[in-house]
């Protein structure tokens, strides 16, 4: 019954809450199944293909992987397609090169010297690379990086040396925004142990804080400066994203990780200004909650909200709120609630109302989410893509009363087809996104048969609902068996059903 899972706030990536891998680009070549015998290359180009595309580990296998009579440009005619007339120009071109001397590892950007012959390992040692003043080389390099990152002092002068370096060079927001130097950015405001060097840190931030947000890099730095440094610098950060239009960066791929590390490390009263955003205006409300990455920042919002509610014990007083948490988590579910219809149907927006279904801590919008906005559109909102995983939640964690009414619409709540004769279940059971309601509906009433059956001796108040649901649902799966069989998610239902009753034998009437 499971179906594609939804954005939510996805798994925590170990940089903090950077671009996830699903949320990147792939742009690597990939192999050419119906590539020739031979490589061709492509009029123009004067240099070795690239060796990933080809699945060559190396310059050196690329060349092994041409016959000899390649390098004597004798092409044999009959097996290497000619492309234009300027083909062997250009092939002649590419091979004149020194291809044998290529360095293994020809993307390394470090000086020579420093490394070993094959330029794999690296032979100078910190204290060389921190005396020839190489530190920003180093750590733009992936190699390097790696290197200083395992090799970087806790303490002492050789320490004090490299924060020294760095800060006659103010290149730290360039340095953030490398795709390796950013790792060694982290890893300087973790070890900043004065107040010289963390004010430097806070200085560099400071004034283009909102620029790094939402680079793809250097938006990990921010957080990892947010969890670090000392409040003093923290409060300049958050004041200075507060004068900016902080919702663009909620549905930003990249700032929207950091607007949930603010949310997760601060207390309400840091964050409040972008609540206050999210609110002030339905249009910004709408792009946000309505992105694929502000539906996160939204959802976490209502999350932490109503954890910090529950903890106050301000949970039930939704007319006397006193906490600017409860008065926060109020005016954004109120918005909600206004506009539940069109969250309910949206590709991302559905996921914040699905949440508030699910959170027990907010019931009461729960019911109130079911009773204004679910109830009398329970067909039409089954046979969304979208709404319908709203319905499916809804009748997971109705209370009695709720599901009463919502069971009853599905089952009585329509007027059947007057051509067709079809009947409300007749229809959602055939449907792409129907039926999952119906198997939701008989995995409930299952359940309750099965709770029933283990508690013979006790009175159940609800017992004969469910029974009644079930023997109904059940008669309308069996006539219809046939035709179910043909559909994956028919025999679903009818393995479903078979399981329990194999089990579970009905009593006779």
């Amino acid at each position: 019954m499971d179906r594609q899972p939804g954005y939510g706030m996805g798994k925590a990536n170990p940089y903090g809450h950077g671009p996830l891998k699903k949320d990147k680009e792939k742009k690597n070549g990939r192999i050419n199944s119906q590539a020739p015998d031979y490589p061709c290359l492509i009029s123009g180009q004067n240099s070795v293909p690239n060796s990933k595309v080809w699945g060559f580990s190396s310059a050196y296998e690329y060349q092994s992987a041409f016959p000899p009579n390649i390098y004597l440009n004798k092409w044999p005619q009959e097996s290497f397609p000619r492309l234009n007339d300027s083909f062997e120009a250009n092939l002649v071109t590419c091979l004149s090169r020194s291809d044998v001397d290529m360095p293994i590892n020809s993307r390394c950007v470090l000086p020579p010297k420093t490394m070993d012959a094959e330029r794999r390992n690296i032979i100078y040692t910190l204290p060389q690379v921190v005396e020839e003043h190489l530190l920003e080389i180093f750590a733009r390099d992936k190699i390097g990086c790696k290197f200083l990152q395992e090799n970087f002092p806790s303490s002492g002068t050789l320490k004090d040396e490299m924060y020294t370096q760095l800060m006659a060079k103010q290149g730290f927001p360039n340095l953030s925004r490398d795709v390796f130097g950013n790792f060694f950015a982290q890893l300087l405001i973790e070890n900043a142990d004065t107040k010289l060097k963390k004010d430097w840190i806070g200085k560099s931030i400071s004034g283009c804080v909102r620029d790094l947000c939402l680079n793809r890099y250097s938006c990990r730095v921010v957080q990892r400066a947010l969890e670090y440094l000392p409040e003093e610098w923290t409060t300049v950060l958050l004041e200075e994203l507060g004068r900016s239009n902080c919702l663009q960066l909620a549905i930003d791929q990249n700032a929207n990780h950091v607007i949930q590390k603010i949310m997760d490390i601060f207390e309400v009263s840091k964050w409040a200004f972008l609540i206050e955003q999210l609110v002030s205006d339905d249009d910004l409300f709408f792009k946000t909650i309505e992105s694929k990455y502000g539906c996160r920042v939204v959802q976490l919002a209502v999350d932490i909200l109503a954890k910090r509610v529950e903890a106050a014990g301000d949970v039930d007083k939704f007319y006397k709120r006193t906490t600017i948490a409860a008065e926060l988590l109020d005016r954004v579910l109120e918005t909600v609630l206004q506009h539940c219809q069109r969250l309910a149907i949206n590709e991302f927006s559905n996921y914040v109302v699905q949440h508030v279904i699910a959170t027990d801590s907010l019931s009461y919008y729960r019911d109130k989410i079911i009773e204004d906005c679910l109830l009398r559109n329970l067909l039409s909102f089954s046979q969304e893509k979208f709404a319908s995983h709203v319905v499916e939640k809804a009748l997971h964690h109705a209370p009695i009363d709720m599901l009463h009414a919502m069971m009853e619409e599905i089952f009585d709540g329509y007027i059947p087809d007057p051509e067709t004769e079809k009947q409300c279940l007749d229809i959602l059971l055939f449907h792409q996104y129907g039926n999952y309601i119906v198997q939701r509906m008989l995995i409930i009433c299952l359940d309750w048969l099965d709770t029933i059956e283990k508690k013979k001796n006790t009175v159940l108040i609800n017992a004969p609902l469910y029974k009644s649901w079930a023997y109904r649902l059940e008669a309308l799966i069996q006539a219809n068996a046939t035709r179910l069989k043909k559909y994956s998610s028919g025999k679903k239902i009818l393995t479903t059903l078979q399981q329990f009753r194999s089990s579970h034998p009905r009593p006779p009437a």
